[in-house]
């Protein structure tokens, strides 16, 4: 229960961030925000395969779909937002931050396989 609550949270988090105005931190940097976008997408890919475990499946591939999803209903709630543009760059920062958080689930599960 406590990971759906988790992906959930990130989901409603992500959804709200969308629908608003960010500033963002640092802008002089050249792309800081698509660092910032796979950087908040890691818990995403972490957080949606544990949201699947808990109903007993095991399939990094819906999670990184159910991820991908959010990350396309992100940018087009974007679109809809004055002051805010779509960028299908910031989709694929996204996906590369849900791949990069599917691997850590998987990293921690082999690690704890081998601790056994």
């Amino acid at each position: 229960m406590f990971h759906r609550i988790l992906f959930f949270g990130w989901a409603i988090l992500v959804v709200w961030n969308a629908s608003r105005i960010v500033t963002i931190p640092f802008q002089e940097i050249p792309h800081i925000d698509k660092l910032l976008h796979m950087i908040f997408y890691i818990p995403g890919g972490y957080t949606a395969f544990l949201f699947i475990r808990s109903f007993g499946v095991k399939s990094y591939s819906l999670a990184f779909l159910i991820s991908s999803c959010i990350a396309v209903l992100d940018e087009f709630i974007q679109s809809l937002t004055p002051h805010r543009d779509p960028n299908i760059f910031d989709i694929f920062a996204d996906l590369i931050g849900i791949i990069l958080g599917l691997f850590l689930v998987r990293l921690k599960e082999n690690l704890s396989v081998t601790r056994k």
